[in-house]
């Protein structure tokens, strides 16, 4: 896998891992509502009812498994972060100043095109 490959796949990580964390984070998707309708006071003879309403998301009954894959996410990226650099530091060049110095290199590109557009 090059570097290119890398980034594409640490970027696609990073989505997976968005989307878990959203799906975590709505608790529709992580909590079970118990009702209980005390009818036993209304009507002596009655007996109370306890109604578990379960959420009706399709993540509902999956909650344990998307923790694993978001944490297993987590894993795979730092593995591949710790991979990223490692290959970085064979490079001949510092990559990240280059990247740096070549987003400059635009923004004067872009100045100097329009003052000769002047």
């Amino acid at each position: 896998m090059n570097l290119k490959e890398a980034f594409r796949y640490q970027n696609k990580l990073s989505t997976f891992m968005g989307e878990a964390q959203c799906i975590l984070g709505r608790d529709s998707n992580v909590t079970k509502v118990e009702n209980t309708y005390l009818r036993r006071k209304a009507a002596p003879d009655e007996e109370d009812e306890t109604v578990v309403v379960t959420p009706e998301t399709e993540y509902a009954d999956q909650i344990t498994n998307v923790a694993k894959f978001l944490l297993f996410l987590l894993e795979e990226k730092g593995r591949l972060a710790a991979s990223i650099r490692a290959a970085k530091n064979e490079l001949d060049i510092d990559l990240d100043s280059e990247v740096s110095l070549n987003s400059t290199r635009q923004e004067i590109s872009r100045i100097l095109y329009h003052l000769n557009n002047l």
